[in-house]
């Protein structure tokens, strides 16, 4: 096992105010590459929280016999659910600033050294900046998010060289302060999985707050994505796992409405996604049986039981 290397006493006070919630399901050996790059930071956190969503693959003896790690085992109730616990429980643990990731995140050495100087450094000078990315690579070769500048929405640049006002930001390598809970809130847990970053980082902007892209490295996101793809109406249709069908057009019908979309107006939208299942090479039947119940539980979702 590599070693982390030693660092200054300044350096490892550099992130003492920070905790890091990973959210795991059934991947233990992605998780153990993400706990060995957070181990192996150049400024360590002052904890790390790590929510077991109900894994079956032996995930929840290893991480009860890591002795410099908290943990929270819990049924699977989707990554919303566990986020939604795991922000909760680390602020109530003290953390000033919160490190958000997946298990499939490795995170760059200097990331937490780098990054936190620099999200500081801007949210001392307005607090309304409080939340940040790096740069996100998946399998080497692309930027994980997209940006607003000027009020107009365009693609981040690849390797931006100052922080970047991004229009939304996901879960993954997230880093924020803890002021942005306190004012917008926590995620909501009924999405499962599925726009539920989306719409809590949006929220945050409502709310006044400025998210940004930093011009540091933060890591590599592991994602697997299925090798075919269907060409739709000038889209790309992604070949993710068929029961994620279901929460890709619920979510996407109530993210529509929650966003000022009308009812009726947002299902209308969504319509021809129902329809493209049927061109996916994969399960297509399961793909529609499982599009149709998302489509009609988005249309029929009340709004006001948001939680």
């Amino acid at each position: 096992m590599t070693r982390a290397r030693a660092v200054e006493p300044s350096s490892r006070a550099a992130a003492a105010d920070v905790g890091v919630v990973i959210v795991t399901h059934n991947r233990l050996a992605l998780l153990r590459q993400c706990l060995a790059s957070v181990r192996q930071q150049t400024a360590p956190p002052a904890f790390i929280l790590v929510i077991d969503s109900g894994s079956t693959d032996g995930t929840a003896a290893w991480l009860d016999a890591q002795p410099d790690l908290r943990v929270c085992h819990l049924p699977n109730r989707g990554g919303a659910w566990a986020y939604h616990v795991g922000i909760r429980e680390a602020q109530a643990q003290g953390a000033t600033w919160l490190l958000l990731l997946d298990d499939d995140c490795e995170v760059a050495p200097t990331y937490l050294a780098d990054g936190l100087a620099l999200a500081r450094a801007m949210q001392a000078a307005d607090p309304a900046d409080a939340a940040f990315t790096g740069r996100v690579w998946e399998a080497g070769r692309k930027v994980f998010f997209h940006g607003v500048e000027n009020g107009r929405w365009r693609s981040a640049p690849l390797h931006p060289d100052r922080p970047y006002p991004s229009e939304a930001l996901g879960f993954p390598f997230l880093l924020l302060h803890r002021s942005v809970v306190e004012a917008v809130g926590l995620p909501y847990t009924f999405w499962f999985i599925v726009n539920d970053d989306v719409e809590w980082t949006r929220r945050m902007r409502r709310h006044g707050f400025r998210l940004h892209l930093l011009p540091v490295e933060a890591g590599v996101h592991h994602a697997r994505h299925e090798r075919h793809r269907v060409r739709w109406l000038g889209r790309s249709l992604a070949g993710y796992a068929p029961w994620k069908t279901y929460y890709v057009l619920r979510n996407g019908i109530i993210l529509a409405r929650l966003e000022g979309a009308p009812r009726l107006g947002a299902a209308l939208r969504h319509l021809p996604h129902v329809a493209a299942r049927l061109l996916h090479p994969d399960r297509r039947r399961e793909r529609l049986r499982l599009a149709l119940r998302g489509w009609w539980d988005g249309l029929r979702f009340d709004l006001s039981k948001l939680e």
